[in-house]
Protein backbone atom coordinates (compact mmCIF):
# COMPACT_ATOMS: atom_id res chain seq x y z
CA UNK A 1 0.00 0.00 0.00
CA UNK A 2 1.68 3.35 -1.27
CA UNK A 3 0.96 6.17 1.38
CA UNK A 4 0.04 8.71 -1.75
CA UNK A 5 -2.11 7.33 -4.45
CA UNK A 6 -2.57 9.20 -7.89
CA UNK A 7 -5.36 8.59 -9.87
CA UNK A 8 -6.44 10.56 -13.39
CA UNK A 9 -10.01 10.96 -15.07
CA UNK A 10 -9.35 12.94 -17.60
CA UNK A 11 -7.97 16.44 -17.14
CA UNK A 12 -8.55 15.33 -13.09
CA UNK A 13 -5.57 14.29 -10.94
CA UNK A 14 -6.59 12.72 -7.49
CA UNK A 15 -3.94 12.56 -4.99
CA UNK A 16 -5.59 10.18 -2.41
CA UNK A 17 -3.23 10.44 1.14
CA UNK A 18 -3.68 6.97 2.22
CA UNK A 19 -2.60 6.13 5.95
CA UNK A 20 -6.01 5.91 7.08
CA UNK A 21 -4.49 3.89 10.50
CA UNK A 22 -3.36 7.26 11.62
CA UNK A 23 -5.57 9.48 9.78
CA UNK A 24 -3.59 10.30 7.23
CA UNK A 25 -0.46 11.74 9.46
CA UNK A 26 2.70 13.13 7.24
CA UNK A 27 6.10 11.05 7.49
CA UNK A 28 9.10 10.42 5.56
CA UNK A 29 7.51 8.44 3.05
CA UNK A 30 4.44 10.14 2.37
CA UNK A 31 6.49 13.26 1.85
CA UNK A 32 8.03 11.34 -0.40
CA UNK A 33 4.98 10.70 -2.37
CA UNK A 34 3.19 13.56 -2.03
CA UNK A 35 5.72 15.99 -3.93
CA UNK A 36 6.05 13.16 -6.51
CA UNK A 37 2.64 13.47 -7.13
CA UNK A 38 2.48 17.02 -6.99
CA UNK A 39 5.11 16.59 -9.59
CA UNK A 40 2.87 14.42 -11.61
CA UNK A 41 0.31 17.65 -11.78
CA UNK A 42 3.06 19.39 -13.81
CA UNK A 43 1.39 17.66 -16.86
CA UNK A 44 0.04 20.05 -19.51
CA UNK A 45 -3.16 18.02 -19.39
CA UNK A 46 -3.69 18.07 -15.50
CA UNK A 47 -6.35 21.48 -15.19
CA UNK A 48 -7.51 19.89 -11.94
CA UNK A 49 -5.87 18.75 -8.82
CA UNK A 50 -8.58 16.74 -5.61
CA UNK A 51 -6.37 16.06 -2.80
CA UNK A 52 -8.43 14.15 -0.47
CA UNK A 53 -7.69 11.58 2.83
CA UNK A 54 -8.49 7.83 2.48
CA UNK A 55 -10.44 6.46 5.94
CA UNK A 56 -12.73 9.06 7.89
CA UNK A 57 -10.07 12.30 8.06
CA UNK A 58 -8.45 13.92 5.89
CA UNK A 59 -5.14 14.75 7.71
CA UNK A 60 -4.19 15.23 11.06
CA UNK A 61 -0.79 17.14 9.76
CA UNK A 62 2.99 16.08 10.62
CA UNK A 63 3.14 12.56 12.74
CA UNK A 64 4.11 13.75 15.94
CA UNK A 65 6.23 10.91 16.48
CA UNK A 66 8.63 11.31 13.53
CA UNK A 67 8.60 15.01 14.00
CA UNK A 68 9.53 14.62 17.76
CA UNK A 69 12.49 12.01 16.81
CA UNK A 70 15.05 15.32 16.46
CA UNK A 71 17.51 13.17 14.89
CA UNK A 72 19.78 14.77 12.29
CA UNK A 73 18.65 11.97 10.04
CA UNK A 74 15.38 13.29 10.12
CA UNK A 75 16.12 16.49 9.81
CA UNK A 76 17.87 16.33 6.83
CA UNK A 77 14.72 14.22 5.29
CA UNK A 78 12.41 16.91 6.45
CA UNK A 79 14.54 19.87 4.84
CA UNK A 80 14.61 17.30 1.36
CA UNK A 81 11.42 17.38 1.83
CA UNK A 82 10.42 21.60 2.03
CA UNK A 83 12.72 22.05 -0.86
CA UNK A 84 10.91 19.53 -3.25
CA UNK A 85 7.53 21.60 -2.15
CA UNK A 86 9.36 24.88 -3.02
CA UNK A 87 9.84 23.66 -7.11
CA UNK A 88 7.71 26.80 -8.94
CA UNK A 89 4.36 25.41 -10.32
CA UNK A 90 3.32 25.89 -13.49
CA UNK A 91 1.49 29.15 -14.20
CA UNK A 92 -2.44 28.92 -14.48
CA UNK A 93 -4.35 28.32 -17.55
CA UNK A 94 -4.99 31.15 -19.66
Amino acid sequence: MAEVETSRDGAVLTITLNRPDVLNAFNSAMHRGFAAALRDARDGGVRAVVITGAGRGFCVGQHVWWQGLGSDRVAAEQQSHEASYREPMPHGVE
